[in-house]
């Protein structure tokens, strides 16, 4: 007979799973510029794993924060993308431009079968 310790035990804590617009902000995160060899190829490998019905969802997230943005640039609007969840952003990088392309990418993932 074996004798099982408090030490063995185990807690799961359940978590939501991030999808769509908040997936995409987290995986912008605090490592982004180390994680990855360019900001460029950074993005484009993050939004590559988007599909569907999820590439669709961060695409109209995405635009909708465009919008709500609309008035805001610069330090401003990257004080947002912070508020977001992104936790990294590329140094003199046109921010609004970025997440248009961004947005576009995701929506034309969102067609592919």
């Amino acid at each position: 007979m074996s004798e099982e310790s408090d030490d063995d035990e185990c807690v799961v804590i359940a978590s939501k799973v991030a999808r769509g617009l908040d997936r995409l902000s987290a995986l912008i995160h605090q490592d982004f510029g180390y994680q990855f060899g360019s900001f460029d190829s950074g993005v484009a490998q993050i939004v590559a794993g988007f599909h569907g019905e999820e590439a669709r969802e961060a695409a109209r997230d995405l635009r909708v924060f465009l919008a709500r943005t609309a008035g805001l640039s610069g330090d401003d609007l990257l004080l947002a993308v912070f508020e977001m969840g992104a936790g990294y952003w590329a140094k003199n990088d046109d921010i609004r431009a970025r997440l248009e392309g961004v947005a576009a990418e995701l929506e034309r993932r969102a067609t592919l079968k």
